[in-house]
Parts: C-alpha cells; structure tokens; sequence
C-alpha cells in the first residue's frame, strides 16, 4: 500500500468523508461567483438536506464540512433543526472533524454554542482582511473590528480555528499582511488558509477592473506580494498545501482526503460527490434541488464516470498542490510511467522547481508561482 502520508506524518483518518452545501448568503461579496443565494427557502432546504441524508450510506463518518455561502446565514431555528437531524442520522467516528464555515458578522456566543451543542469542532471564519478599504472593497459585511471579535469569541469556544485570508489584493501592503499574520498568530489559531484574490468573470469587482475603477497588481506585483505573504506566514504555521498553513495536528482532514482523491459524499444544491470512480453533480438551483427530493426513493442526479486519463491529471493537478507531494507509485498506479514522468521531471529538478524526496515529487518554493504551468508540464 503507497503511504500517503504528509511530511509530518499526518494521515487522514479512515472513515467516511461528507461534504454539506449552504448555497445561502446575507448579501453577496463582490468578488465571488460561489454558487449562492441572498434568499431562500430555508425549512425547505434543510428538509431536503436531511432526506438525501437519509440515503447515505451506513457508516461511520471521519470528516464533516458544512460550506457554502455561509452556513452561518441560516436562521438559528434552522441550523439547529439541521445539525441535530444529522446528528441523528450520521454515526462519526471516534475522532472525527467537523467543519462549519461562518462569517465574522454572524458569530456571537449563542451562535457558537449552538454549533458545539451538536459536536462541530472546527470552526473555519471568512476574515479576508482586518483593514476596513480592504473589507469594503471586497463587499464583506463584517468590519476589522467585528473580525477580531468574532476571532476572539471563537478561540475561546471552539477547539479548532481556521481563519481564511485574502491576498494580492489592491492596494494591500505587505506590511499590512505581516501585520494580520502577527495578530492571528497572537490569537492562537490553529489553521490559516490564505488565498490570491481571483477577478471572476461577471462579478461587481470583474466590472470595476474592467472600467479602470479598481487596479489589480500585474503579476510581478503580485508574485511579490504572494512571496512576501507566505514568508510572514510561514513564520507561525508551515505550509502543508498551496493555500494552506498549519502544524500537523491542526490540518484540515477533510481536504486532505479530497486532495489525496479519497471518495467523498456530499449533500446540497450544486454540491459534488465522487465515490466508486463517479462524480454525482445536483443542480446549483436550490428549487430544482428541493423537488428533486420530494419523493420517498433515492435521488438521481447526473453521472460522470471518471476515466483513468481524467483521474491521473487529477492526481498530478492536486497532489502538487501538496507541500509533501505525489507519490510515484500512486501515479503510475493510475496508469503513468516511470519513464515518461522522469524524461518530464529532469528539466524542473535541474531548473530548481521541482523537489524529490524518495518516491515523492514536488514543488520547491521558487516554484510555487508557477504552479499551473509546472503542473501542465508534468502532466501526461
């Protein structure tokens, strides 16, 4: 059997892994194209969540994340109907991880010990920034002040905290990030995802760029200022992946085994599941959903049958996003060759960008820039 174990020797732990789409939002953020709504039948919803909860399989359940949207945005009478119908469906292992995503302006105290009264664990707060122009551009709802709050409430409820950060954003300092980084550090959270800001396509930030209103950084701006970012982080929490940073215990399980391509399930409009070589994809509309589960039988949602060619460029694509890798073996299982990956691999050992370490190929720091051009190298 390949060890598919980190650097540090953090394996993910057996057991079912689930996934729980909240396709709700308070308002929308200026920058995102998420599949998510401002308005919604929320008992509807969740009666639907927890009918095609009951067509899931029998067993126990490592990981848990409930996204979104934000799941926080749910009435408190909802959530609660929510987690405590899981709870009752659902058998978790031993030492299981359950995620819930939040925004900053939801969180109080009451919001916090309803979601520890059904046993989530991990926390995961949507900061994006504690500079105000920056929260404001972004079209968050929270400001600086309500962030640290939210932050400072939750460390002292939760057990596990993930604060998520957004990074080359215009006009941000690198300064400003060092500075971010120090207090959440202070803080004494567990786990920083951090991620660069992405102008999408038909989104309120897309149309200012496009009318000269907002700047973006050019790539060398931004190049740097990711650089700079991940030394300032990296001073507290190493890197485990490209987007995120935490010591061993501390990681996200659930994304690791989706990064290591262990099968997933989901739950909820426009969420994803793959299991036994198939994706099962439900439609993004949260309508269409909640009548796709109206009758008693189990819900039939769309099939993609994953083709080896498919599953190998996906274990290149998400295992180099790991700071400790892909494994040889795992490659060639899927049907790659020793000899075409090592007539590929050469050129970017000896150009410094890519690492070995035994059987285990990736990315060394000067390479993490160029991340999507490597890949697309070493991919068959």
């Amino acid at each position: 059997m390949i060890d598919t174990r980190d650097q540090e020797g953090f394996a993910c732990a057996s057991g079912g892994h689930l996934y729980i789409h909240i396709p709700l939002c308070r308002s929308r953020c200026r920058y995102c194209d998420f599949p998510s709504h401002t308005s919604l039948d929320q008992a509807a919803y969740v009666a639907a969540l927890l009918r095609e909860a009951d067509h899931l399989p029998d067993q126990a359940w490592s990981t848990l994340y409930i996204g979104g949207g934000s799941p926080s945005a749910l009435d408190p009478v909802h959530l609660d109907h929510l987690l405590a119908g899981l709870g009752q469906r659902l058998r978790l292992s031993p030492a299981y991880e359950w995620t819930c995503e939040a925004n900053p302006a939801d969180i109080d105290e009451a919001m916090l010990h309803l979601l520890r009264t059904h046993g989530i664990n991990r926390l995961s707060l949507g900061v994006q920034s504690l500079d105000d122009g920056l929260l404001t551009l972004l079209g968050r709802r929270h400001n600086a002040a309500r962030a640290r709050t939210a932050i400072t409430l939750a460390r002292a409820i939760m057990p596990r905290l993930n604060v998520d950060l957004m990074l080359a954003l215009p006009g941000q300092e690198a300064a400003s990030v060092a500075q971010d980084v120090d207090m959440l550090a202070d803080q004494g959270i567990d786990h920083l995802s951090a991620y660069a800001l992405i102008i999408e396509d038909g989104t309120p930030l897309a149309d200012d760029v496009a009318q000269g209103r907002v700047v973006i950084p050019d790539d060398e701006a931004s190049g740097q200022s990711l650089e700079a970012a991940w030394t300032a982080i990296e001073r507290h929490w190493p890197a485990y992946e490209t987007s995120s940073f935490a010591h061993a215990h501390d990681r996200c399980r659930h994304n690791l085994a989706c990064w290591r391509l262990h099968d997933y399930h989901a739950l909820g409009a426009a969420a994803v599941s793959t299991v036994a070589g198939q994706r099962h994809s439900r439609p993004s509309d949260p309508s269409t959903y909640i009548a796709a589960l109206a009758g008693s039988g189990p819900p039939q949602w769309p099939v993609e049958i994953i083709d080896p060619a498919t599953r190998l460029r996906e274990a290149w694509m998400l295992g180099l996003r790991l700071r400790r890798g892909v494994h040889r073996e795992h490659l060639t299982s899927l049907g790659d060759n020793h000899q075409r990956i090592e007539q590929h691999l050469a050129p970017l050992v000896d150009s410094g960008l890519v690492m070995t370490d035994g059987p285990w190929i990736a990315l060394a720091p000067p390479g993490r820039l160029l991340q999507d051009a490597i890949t697309r190298a070493l991919m068959p």
